[in-house]
């Protein structure tokens, strides 16, 4: 009787190097992060890319695998990661944001308003993470923007697991209550996307 590869087989398979198996885990997972991450960024091109960049991130830290026990809230979370690591960069970059924002032109004039609250969304955010203490910062940086686990964070900072798991809990309390009084939420389901998500 042919063994059946359960998704804990295959996590592991991944985690231990098996291409075959990635190619399985990419194949099987690929269309939901690509229509998740389509939503939010309305480009095929880019959802595409940055779909890529998921999956090579993955395998560049396949190790990691092995501890993961929900697979989707875990691809889910680094398709989030790397989406908003994009439209952040597309903010700071004239040249990314305009040859972004021409390509959404003729879906609807709606994207022009999302990307002021995207520019006011991106430093309000600054300004939240700049009110928190430097140690609380400095963890809630590592974990949103560099992608650390709260062991590796851990690890790095010499400090319990707990702490970090305060810290970030702490800092997204502060940032979710600090944008809420600060951006029209109503103007834009992105907007209230993003903050659910800090």
């Amino acid at each position: 009787m042919k063994h059946v590869m359960t998704d804990e087989d295959l996590l592991q398979a991944v985690s231990a190097g098996d291409t075959a198996a990635f190619r399985i885990f990419f194949d099987s997972n690929r269309p939901k992060l690509y229509g998740f991450i389509l939503n939010m960024v309305k480009s095929r091109e880019v959802a595409e890319e940055i779909v890529m960049d998921v999956f090579m991130r993955i395998w560049q830290q396949r190790e990691l695998l092995q501890w993961v026990n929900n697979i989707d809230g875990f691809l889910f979370k680094v398709a989030y990661n790397k989406t908003v690591d994009f439209l952040r960069a597309a903010a700071r970059s004239p040249e990314l944001e305009q040859a972004l924002w021409e390509e959404l032109q003729p879906v609807s004039d709606v994207y022009a308003d999302t990307r002021l609250l995207l520019r006011d969304y991106e430093a309000r955010l600054r300004e939240a993470m700049d009110q928190l203490p430097a140690k609380r910062r400095q963890v809630y940086i590592l974990s949103r923007e560099h992608g650390y686990s709260h062991d590796q964070i851990a690890e790095m900072l010499h400090i319990s697991k707990n702490t970090v798991n305060n810290h970030i809990v702490t800092s997204q309390q502060f940032i979710r209550n600090y944008l809420v009084k600060r951006l029209d939420l109503g103007s834009t389901a992105f907007i209230a996307f993003v903050i659910s998500r800090i």
